[in-house]
């Protein structure tokens, strides 16, 4: 079994969601930014260079994503490990009979929100019905189920073209975030 260590999800071997109008809300950012202005002006300041940045990224990479997708590379089953550092994995790896080998490759998301609406785009819709996908994270149901995509917090202007696939495009999707947790919590008795 090989290892890649990145930004993603548990992958065990997605149509078209609307257009997006501009996710950004320059009203919202601008508030949101006076209040941060006059309590802390430099980290006000950084806050709105980062989230203008942030606006602008998107932008671009939902159109050209960057990095390695997996459905590019030749696997049967892939395994990965969200957020894992590799050299942490090479430090442990000797210490695990099941992992032979193990690489790192450059994302296609730099979280894991955008991993996923990347990763499961329509451009590779044939491959996607033919994976089952199980997964821990709870940006799986926050992109497939409640169709919300990065940007995770106020930009000033954002234009992005995520085309996630939906959620019956899956050959599987299992998602056992929330599985785990009290009832309570959950959103049960």
């Amino acid at each position: 079994m090989q290892l890649v260590s990145g930004i993603g999800i548990i992958l065990i071997v997605c149509p078209n969601t609307p257009q997006q109008e501009m996710a950004g809300s320059p009203t919202e950012w601008l508030a949101e930014h006076r209040d941060q202005l006059s309590s802390d002006p430099i980290r006000g300041l950084m806050h709105a260079a980062f989230t203008t940045y942030l606006g602008l990224w998107y932008t671009g990479t939902s159109r050209w994503p960057i990095g390695t997708h997996i459905y590019d590379e030749d696997w049967d089953l892939l395994v990965i490990l969200d957020a894992c550092r590799v050299d942490v994995l090479e430090t442990v790896a000797s210490e695990y009979d099941f992992v032979e080998t193990f690489d790192s490759r450059w994302s296609v998301g730099s979280h894991s929100h955008e991993w996923l609406a990347q990763t499961f785009s329509e451009d590779y819709s044939d491959e996607i019905e033919n994976t089952a996908y199980v997964s821990g994270n709870g940006h799986t149901h926050e992109t497939f189920v409640s169709g919300n995509y990065p940007p995770d917090e106020t930009v000033p202007v954002c234009w992005p073209d995520w085309r996630t696939v939906d959620i019956d495009d899956f050959g599987q999707l299992d998602m056992l975030w929330g599985m785990c947790l009290p009832p309570e919590i959950a959103g049960g008795q």
